[in-house]
């Protein structure tokens, strides 16, 4: 009786051991794959010019010649 005893306590501990063991393997995958997912990156893109550009068309569209000319000057001071 007392070998079964015996043999369960180690089985116990070898389990314990080996789900460790998988544990940090499973915590490492995971880490590495992290920095691949270009979910979770964060990306910043100007629309600056594009958005000045249709400002212009817009405003060429809209604004008489006088006025469309003074708004270009104005634009150029800046």
């Amino acid at each position: 009786m007392e070998f079964v005893f015996e043999y369960g306590l180690f089985l116990a501990k070898a389990m314990t051991i080996v789900l460790a063991i998988v544990m940090i393997a499973v915590v490492i995958t995971v880490l590495a794959s992290r920095d691949k997912n270009p979910l979770h990156r964060l990306t910043i893109k100007r629309y600056n010019k594009q958005l000045q550009g249709y400002s212009e068309a817009l405003n060429e569209k809209i604004l008489n010649k006088k006025s469309l000319k003074a708004f270009k000057k104005k634009a150029k001071q800046l």
